[in-house]
């Protein structure tokens, strides 16, 4: 499931809210360790290696899911959702483009923004 996530990604990724450790595989929102399944990470790793773009949905699966294994944006948004409510307070860093896809975008510059809340 790892095998297509983006190399060239910073090993931490802090925002004082947020705090992910690819290097470690660790995950950590407001002080409180969370556990991911391998795709939960990828997912998330994929959209914080290139914060602020917008990441198709078609994209997120041919980068996440191996070729030939078929995978519908159903699949992508129902582990979007998962994903969001796994990191409970921190959720907003994944920010949904209507008609689009999805970004990640820094714990801190949302709560700066609540009108940019989905």
């Amino acid at each position: 499931m790892l095998r297509g996530v983006d190399t060239t990604t910073p090993e931490i990724y802090d925002d004082g809210k947020l705090r992910l450790d690819f290097s470690e595989m660790s995950v950590v929102c407001e002080g409180v360790h969370l556990r991911l399944t391998s795709l939960e990470l990828a997912l998330l790793t994929e959209l914080a290696a290139h914060p602020g773009m917008v990441a198709t949905p078609q994209q997120l699966i041919d980068k996440l899911w191996r070729t030939g294994h078929y995978t519908d944006e159903r699949t992508l948004e129902a582990g979007i959702h998962r994903l969001r409510s796994i990191l409970d307070a921190c959720g907003n860093v994944i920010e949904t483009v209507a008609g689009v896809g999805y970004r990640f975008v820094s714990a801190k510059s949302r709560d700066a923004e609540p009108s940019a809340r989905e």
